[in-house]
Order: C-alpha cells, then structure tokens, then sequence
C-alpha cells in the first residue's frame, strides 16, 4: 500500500462508548463533525484514504469493542483502502481478526446450533 497511514488501536481503549469514540477521533485523525456513534464511524471509515489499522489486544477489548471492530470489518470490504491488521505477541496464539468477530449471519446461525 503506497503512501498509506498506519494506526496502531488498542483495544482496551476501546472498551465503552464514551471512551472509544474520543479515542478514535483522535487516532484517525477524524473531523470535527464526527458524531461519535458507530454509524458516524463506519461513514469516517469509508472516506479514509490508504490506511492499515493494527489492532492491539483484541482478546480484551469486551463487547463494545467487538461491536467497532464489526464496524471496522463492515467498512473495510466497502473501503478497499482500509486495511485490518492484528500484532500479536510472540507467545500468544489468540484469533485472527477474521475470526474475533462473527458476522451478525455467523451468529444467528451460532445460536441456531446451540
């Protein structure tokens, strides 16, 4: 990715709405209009030029988080220029992006099996 913007997101940031939306108005650098609710995040992130964004302690992150990186993951297959990385350290094991979130398809049929 040419001349694209690496963000670095701590998920512990990340863990309540009134924390996580200030957090990442900051980070990507969004404007000032931005209307610190999950739609207003996925129209931000659409309009982001070539970016890569490495999540940071995913495992940790609670439901709230879980709910922007659904936004996150949403926004990148509309946004081709928006890329979702994780860095994990050495000697853990713990999913992949990909597979932190279930699509919400993924997790009706999750409750269905139950």
């Amino acid at each position: 990715m040419e001349d694209s913007m690496t963000i670095r997101l701590d998920a512990l940031q990340m863990k309540t709405r009134s924390s996580a939306h200030p957090y990442l108005k900051e980070k990507l650098a969004f404007p000032d209009y931005y209307g610190n609710n999950l739609d207003a995040l996925y129209d931000c992130l659409g309009e982001l030029g070539p970016t890569q964004v490495y999540f940071e302690n995913i495992e940790e992150g609670g439901d709230f988080f879980r709910k922007i990186l659904r936004v996150f993951k949403d926004a990148s297959r509309e946004n081709p220029e928006l890329v979702l990385l994780e860095e994990l350290p050495a000697q853990e094991t713990a999913a992949t992006v990909s597979e932190a979130v279930q699509s919400p398809a993924e997790e009706e049929q999750a409750e269905e099996d139950a």
